[in-house]
């Protein structure tokens, strides 16, 4: 029984919280017991907290590969003097 009672107030609190539809990522929580007996206003900072955080990450790894690719698009053109 608490561990259903902890699934939906994880469930609720992220139903709440969820970004945006855009970058997509699997994200994996592991609650602890003191989620059945926390304030349901700190479930929801702290997955909201955790949101930001991988929204950050992920806008990192968008910019850090459309870098990467157009780093690597200029290096597969001939330079002058291979022309």
């Amino acid at each position: 029984m608490q561990r259903n009672r902890m699934k939906r107030r994880l469930r609720e609190a992220v139903r709440l919280t969820r970004p945006s539809p855009g970058a997509s990522a699997d994200v994996v929580i592991n609650p602890k017991k003191v989620i059945l007996t926390a304030n349901f206003d700190a479930v929801l900072n702290e997955v909201r907290q955790a949101f930001v955080v991988i929204e950050k990450k992920l806008a990192r790894r968008q910019t850090g590969s459309a870098i990467v690719n157009r780093e690597n698009s200029d290096t597969r053109r001939p330079g002058p003097e291979c022309r």
